[in-house]
């Protein structure tokens, strides 16, 4: 069976044709890809702009806020200021002081409570000695102390085999 020249022809086409058509088809795809691709770099850099560019004017939002807020800001009063220093005076005591010398010297003498009212400047110290005599010595020692002035001992009451007691005292920083 011989073929003719124009079957030949046929065959060397389609032989062809099925070889480029996927040829083809892949470089279309591959170039439909690399289009996107590029798109989407194009995107993302659009994107990091107008991020940054967001970001800048909130933040220019909140500086014109902030300046706008202290613009209509009243100046404080003489008695503001008073009550403002006041309280910065209390943060700032020395608060490690004070709990050092509430400390008994001895034994015969525990803090069961120490209550601090830094405003008023109040202390008030409950605790329970071995005796009376031991209580009132506390007392004494945290008058000489000079950490606390105006000790008073407020009571004095038998708790078991001890003696308890509570003191108050003023903060004289």
């Amino acid at each position: 069976m011989k073929r003719t020249r124009h079957q030949m022809e046929e065959l060397q086409i389609r032989g062809r044709v099925r070889v480029l058509g996927p040829l083809l088809l892949a470089l279309g795809i591959l170039l439909a890809c690399g289009a996107v691709l590029a798109a989407r770099q194009t995107l993302d850099r659009r994107s990091a702009v107008l991020a940054e560019h967001i970001s800048a004017t909130e933040e220019d939002r909140r500086l014109a806020a902030a300046a706008v807020r202290s613009d209509t800001a009243e100046p404080l009063t003489e008695a503001a200021l008073l009550q403002l220093s006041r309280q910065v005076g209390m943060i700032n005591r020395d608060w490690s002081d004070l709990l050092e010398s509430l400390v008994p010297q001895t034994d015969d003498v525990r803090l069961l409570s120490v209550d601090v009212d830094p405003f008023a400047g109040a202390v008030r110290l409950s605790g329970v000695g071995d005796s009376a005599e031991r209580a009132n010595a506390y007392s004494a020692l945290l008058e000489e102390r000079a950490v606390v002035g105006d000790v008073r001992l407020q009571s004095l009451e038998p708790s078991g085999a001890r003696m308890a007691f509570e003191v108050t005292a003023r903060w004289t920083d």
